[in-house]
């Protein structure tokens, strides 16, 4: 990924990919990556994510893919706090790509498969996100991923938090 990034002409990006599937590494950046860039893939299942690069206080990871991973996490919103703390915060973006919770639009799985194995649908995720620090910047529908829908977040300006803050007197999502 950090490849291509640079085959687009970007320098300096800080590059997440999170899986469910991989160990953890120990977040260096990945074989192969363009000068420039660093890539990492951890473990987004567990609360603790160690960042190559990142230091809280923003600037650290300008991109955050999530694929078939949000699902997985079983403290979403603490994860996502973090994770936006990490963030790049004018230009960070975090993309969510997960299964419908749909029996209908997921066909290469059994039905049991869609309703037991994903805790939610995509207007849950949507909303913990959004209340993790998060504005949502676009949802594109990519005709390839059929069972699958995309996400596009960036983190929060501090006048959107205070807004949303002010919204919901008592909220607190800003402190982990």
């Amino acid at each position: 990924m950090a490849a291509r990034v640079a085959t687009e002409g970007l320098r300096n990006v800080s590059v997440v990919a999170a899986t469910d599937r991989d160990p953890l590494p120990d977040s260096s950046p990945a074989e192969g990556t363009a000068e420039g860039t660093a890539e990492a893939t951890v473990d987004a299942t567990r609360v603790s994510m160690p960042l190559a690069g990142a230091t809280e206080g923003g600037g650290g990871v300008d991109l955050a893919l999530l694929c078939d991973v949000y699902h997985h996490l079983e403290y979403p919103k603490t994860v996502m706090r973090r994770l936006r703390k990490v963030m790049n915060q004018n230009s960070g973006r975090l993309v969510v790509i997960d299964f419908y919770r749909d029996s209908a639009k997921v066909t290469s799985r059994p039905p049991e498969w869609v309703m037991e194995h994903l805790r939610a649908g995509q207007d849950v995720f949507r909303s913990e996100i959004l209340a993790s620090g998060f504005v949502l910047v676009s949802e594109p529908e990519i005709p390839e991923l059929r069972e699958n829908y995309v996400m596009v977040f960036r983190p929060a300006t501090d006048a959107e938090l205070g807004a949303q803050l002010a919204a919901k007197p008592g909220a607190g999502w800003a402190d982990s």
